[in-house]
């Protein structure tokens, strides 16, 4: 791309009055010229003068705006405080999506200018567009033009340093939902908006990070990045972090010397905004690639290289951070869901015995919980000594089940539903302190069939002896309590089951359970 010859730009050259001149122009064009590019340069520095004051104030500025948009969005109301934590920085998300939406908006009008951001090329640019200005008697025109491209840009500038600012306090303000949590009474004031979940916040600012940097590094970092599918919040950040630092080890080793930067450096200097990295990425690649002039090119090279470096290195910094907080959210999860999953299984197991009352009477109720008391500390005995006892009961001839009621007893135990059956002696095994799932379930199910099926009872006791040395007396007691949720044949046939369910667990580790179902409930 030909900018001009534009000797006090990015070309090398005599600067400007120093040269002969090409002797094309007459003796009052030189004077002409003069003007336009003083006018332009007269207006520049209007609006450079103008910014510095915005750039200067900028820190009180966006403390000043989001204040009084919290307030606004609060309504004048005393809000609890982790209602109010909540409320700020859900307002600052929504201005940091508004200010993201107005940087969308004015890119057009800063690379009005032939595409390109002017920030960086404000005397190459100029150049071409007044000398076309004045070739097609539109100079007015043409300033109009070059003064809306630099002052969109440094829109631009402002606009990104103002969300780098508003993006850096989400993490205290998150911290601050944090600790409101956990204060006392805190519970019943929690709304349910996003910003009450701390793995939505922490996706949020994420995605923030990333929209800080330029748009070439955002794209590298988003091809990168391998599937996030079926991982946690805190392995995904993981993944972006090993990117975002793989390149921060390429772009340094891509950093190279470079001469000194003499009286005529336009001052691209760092630190730098989204923009102005952005608009240096360009320039280099002008440079690099067309006519455009080459002076400070190993600076800016090298320039680019180091403050692409400074930027990713934040935004590392960041995600590790992030990261951190993810892994605590996730643990929190973890224990609250836990906690939730033991209340829930104490609930059922409250219900399961609720039920047992109604349907088996309270004798087999007052059976129940007394075996449920003696759950802790309970020392198993023998297969002998199990099979004794149980035979007490066996022997009752108030166990003795017809033929038909027989069969109805094995085709219900065949017919339960494993998955429902399966998940039922997990929910009561929790409550009765067991952890993780009960495989042996459907054993003793099946061997609960054989046992009622042909009177041969070994199967069942072996299965309930290995669950109970291996799990614990806890999972005798799911199991067989799932087992009372069926609807048997008739009451007198369930009450039979259910006994001889229960004294065969009870003669492992209560002997005494055993009689009082052998004298209360079948008698």
């Amino acid at each position: 791309m030909y900018m001009g010859n534009v000797a006090w730009g990015l070309n090398d050259g005599p600067r400007r009055g120093e040269g002969t001149g090409s002797g094309k122009l007459n003796p009052l064009t030189p004077f002409m010229w003069d003007d336009f590019v003083g006018e332009h340069e007269y207006l520049k520095v209007v609006i450079d003068e103008e910014y510095a004051g915005v750039f200067n104030k900028l820190s009180e500025s966006v403390k000043k705006e989001i204040e009084q948009k919290q307030m606004v969005a609060r309504g004048g109301l005393l809000l609890s405080p982790i209602n109010e934590a909540q409320k700020n920085l859900e307002t600052t998300v929504k201005v940091i999506k508004s200010k993201n939406d107005e940087y969308q908006a004015k890119v057009p009008a800063a690379h009005a200018l032939y595409g390109l951001n002017p920030l960086f090329l404000m005397v190459d640019l100029p150049f071409r567009k007044i000398y076309e200005g004045v070739h097609a008697a539109k100079f007015n025109e043409a300033l109009a033009e070059i003064d809306s491209a630099y002052r969109a840009a440094l829109e631009l500038k402002r606009i990104s340093l103002e969300n780098n600012i508003l993006v850096n306090q989400l993490p205290l303000l998150a911290k601050k939902i944090d600790q409101a949590k956990i204060a006392p009474n805190s519970a019943q004031d929690q709304t349910a908006s996003w910003v009450g979940n701390s793995l939505s916040v922490i996706d949020t600012e994420k995605d923030f990070q990333i929209q800080l940097l330029p748009y070439f590094l955002q794209e590298h970092i988003v091809k990168s990045v391998p599937s996030l599918e079926g991982i946690t919040h805190s392995q995904a950040l993981q993944n972006y972090l090993k990117v975002i630092e793989a390149k921060i080890k390429l772009e340094t080793a891509a950093i190279g010397p470079y001469k000194s930067v003499n009286r005529d450096s336009p001052h691209i200097k760092s630190p730098m905004s989204k923009p102005e990295l952005e608009a240096l990425h360009k320039l280099v690649d002008l440079q690099t690639n067309t006519e455009l002039g080459k002076r400070w090119a190993d600076y800016h090279d090298s320039l680019l290289h180091s403050e692409t470096v400074r930027q990713l290195t934040n935004t590392a910094n960041a995600f590790k951070e992030l990261s951190a907080r993810a892994k605590d959210a996730e643990e929190r999860e973890r224990e609250e869901k836990q906690k939730q999953n033991y209340i829930d299984s104490v609930n059922f197991a409250a219900a399961t015995g609720e039920r047992i009352l109604q349907k088996y009477g309270a004798n087999m109720s007052k059976i129940a919980l007394e075996m449920q008391e003696n759950i802790s500390g309970s020392k198993i005995r023998s297969y002998n000594d199990a099979m004794t006892a149980f035979e007490k009961v066996r022997a009752n001839p108030n166990t003795r089940l017809s033929a038909r009621d027989t069969k109805a007893v094995v085709d219900t135990l065949k017919a339960l539903d494993k998955a429902t059956f399966a998940d039922n002696v997990t929910r009561l095994g929790k409550a009765f302190g067991v952890v993780g799932y009960i495989s042996q379930a459907n054993s003793v199910r099946e061997a609960a069939v054989v046992g009622f099926e042909t009177g041969s009872w070994k199967p069942l006791m072996l299965e309930l002896e290995a669950m109970a040395l291996g799990i614990g007396v806890g999972a005798l007691l799911a199991v067989i309590f799932a087992l009372t949720a069926p609807v048997w044949s008739s009451t007198a046939v369930g009450v039979v089951v259910v006994a001889v369910l229960m004294a065969a667990i009870a003669s492992l580790f209560n002997a005494k359970s055993v009689d009082n179902i052998n004298n209360l409930v079948l008698n």
